[in-house]
């Protein structure tokens, strides 16, 4: 994309929200709090945090790099990318996918009897881990490994680089899927059964699924 394409997508993006007060309420107290600012030679107030969140959900939604982030948004963009950074160290991610997970399970529309795994891959040229493409003229890249319940609602995801290999990824996948909370009973995130392509080779797993309490299968 040209100079030109960017400066003119840039001008046009709307500055709205893209987080509703609902979710809002459900992220806030996960978030780091901030830093008491000092008596004497206070420096730049602190970026906001829900200012912060939308300018990152608009970027990694929209693709553009940080720099352009439009300033109708109310944010610097490398900020923003320094407090996705400070967040991911904190384990502020992880929460957030456990607390909303807990909404659809507490009205019983997350289905756990069966688990579907498979990946993607994208194009990531100065992402780090990232790896040759064999399906990309070795371009750099990255692949994504999700996890999600029957009704493909997503529960878990791990990057890696895209010359990684499927099937040494599905075990750790498996394992990092929170523990959902319920007002039905004690949180559960582990579903009966996973069921992934050849590439991740269920079968091979079996003897380890079954220690997890767990059923393997093919979906193709």
């Amino acid at each position: 994309m040209s100079w030109r394409t960017l400066s003119s997508f840039r001008a046009s993006v709307p500055a709205k929200r893209l987080l509703d007060v609902d979710l809002w309420t459900l992220i806030v107290p996960l978030l780091l709090p901030r830093t008491p600012r000092r008596f004497r030679h206070q420096g730049r107030k602190p970026l906001d945090k829900r200012v912060a969140l939308t300018g990152i959900l608009f970027v990694l939604k929209s693709g553009i790099p940080w720099e352009m982030q439009p300033a109708e948004l109310g944010c610097c963009g490398l900020t923003c990318c320094r407090r996705l950074c400070d967040w991911r160290q904190a384990g502020v991610w992880e929460q957030l996918n456990a607390t909303v997970l807990y909404e659809p399970r507490r009205r019983e529309q997350l289905d756990l009897s069966r688990a579907v795994v498979d990946s993607s891959s994208a194009l990531a040229i100065l992402g780090r881990g990232a790896g040759p493409n064999p399906t990309d003229r070795r371009n750099a890249g990255s692949k994504h490994h999700v996890i999600t319940d029957a009704q493909g609602v997503p529960m878990a995801s791990i990057v890696t680089g895209a010359s990684t290999t499927d099937v040494t990824h599905l075990l750790p996948l498996v394992d990092v899927v929170p523990a959902i909370g319920s007002e039905l009973g004690a949180p559960r995130g582990r579903p009966q059964r996973a069921q992934s392509d050849r590439a991740y080779g269920p079968q091979a797993h079996r003897q380890a699924f079954a220690k997890r309490g767990l059923k393997s299968g093919r979906t193709r």
